[in-house]
């Protein structure tokens, strides 16, 4: 027989390293107890196990009573800014609020009011997109039509310029900010019809029909010296029919007369004769009001009066409850000759 040299197989020889590794492992954990005895030390640098008295090391997120204390401490700085006018600093720090403490009544609160802060920091866009995002988020909230008034107010400033400060009729001016206003006004007296906010958003309504009716009737004016009767007949006829009330379809009976007549309808034009004879009084009287610009002055409504609670008293859910003690006034309002202040 030959004789054969033993030469071990790669799978016999894998098995032994691997138990060389285990066996020097374990002589590696055995040699550096831990302080209590036995085991292996963790390190104290390990975020999963967090020293609480070593500086620099990861803390331990507070309790749901340090949280809340910490959120009711930071919002009411945040509100006072706000009652001292900062509004540009008011809405820096409503953002931590509701960044640092978010889906608490806190944080809730912040973004209402900081909506009222861009508004009067005249940050008109980042206040509109807040406001549509509340109610988009919030549709059952107990200060939605406030939100949703607010919003009005926001359309209706997109219009202040310097150019309001100059004796230049503002009617003839692009009126679709004026018209997405009307629409959140008249939103608001649909879905709350028992809002405080209700009588202001109508006059406000009021004043915004007047002026988008001037508007029409400037239209048509021009169209009348372009010599587009026809087209001119058409703006007339949308202002006696879309805005009724409104002193401008005094002017429009009397320009419908004259662009039937230049078009040659008779019949058309003794229809309107007959209604400016009935309506002559009216039409006589009807003046455009007198505008008088002021700065509205609703304020957010207020949260629930939230006492910083003592040590030994616990949080509740009352505590935190966001109720409504003291109803804010809607914005003033001057009126002159029947008209209605608009900002």
């Amino acid at each position: 027989m030959k004789n054969r040299s033993f030469r071990p197989s790669s799978r016999r020889l894998a098995l032994g390293f691997a138990a060389l590794l285990v066996g020097a492992t374990l002589c590696a954990c055995s040699s550096t107890p831990n302080k209590e005895g036995g085991g292996i030390s963790i390190p104290v640098n390990n975020p999963f196990h967090p020293a609480d008295n070593l500086p620099g090391t990861p803390r331990k997120p507070g309790s749901d009573r340090e949280l809340k204390l910490r959120a009711d401490q930071l919002y009411r700085q945040a509100h006072k800014l706000l009652v001292n006018s900062e509004y540009a600093n008011a809405s820096k720090a409503f953002d931590k609020v509701i960044t640092r403490f978010p889906f608490t009544p806190y944080a809730t609160q912040s973004e209402l009011e900081q909506i009222y802060a861009q508004y009067r920091n005249y940050e008109i866009d980042a206040a509109a997109s807040g406001a549509d995002r509340f109610l988009r988020e919030h549709p059952r909230h107990p200060h939605a039509d406030y939100v949703l008034y607010l919003k009005g107010l926001i359309d209706q400033s997109r219009d202040q310029s310097l150019l309001r400060f100059l004796p230049l009729d503002t009617a003839q001016f692009d009126v679709s900010n004026k018209q997405s206003a009307f629409q959140d006004f008249a939103l608001l007296l649909q879905r709350y019809p028992h809002s405080q906010y209700n009588w202001d958003a109508r006059q406000r309504m009021i004043f915004l029909r007047n002026r988008i009716a001037v508007h029409e009737i400037d239209v048509a004016r021009f169209y009348t010296r372009r010599g587009a009767w026809l087209a001119a007949a058409k703006r007339a006829q949308n202002v006696v029919a879309d805005y009724p009330g409104a002193p401008a379809t005094a002017d429009a009976l009397l320009l419908l007369k004259r662009c039937y007549a230049k078009l040659g309808l008779t019949a058309l034009e003794k229809q309107a004769e007959t209604l400016i004879t009935a309506n002559a009084r009216s039409i006589q009287a009807a003046k455009s009001p007198k505008v008088t610009t002021t700065v509205a002055s609703a304020t957010p409504p207020p949260m629930a009066e939230i006492s910083g609670p003592a040590a030994s008293e616990p949080v509740t859910a009352t505590t935190l409850k966001t109720t409504l003690t003291t109803r804010p006034k809607a914005a003033e309002l001057t009126t002159t000759s029947g008209g209605v202040a608009s900002d």
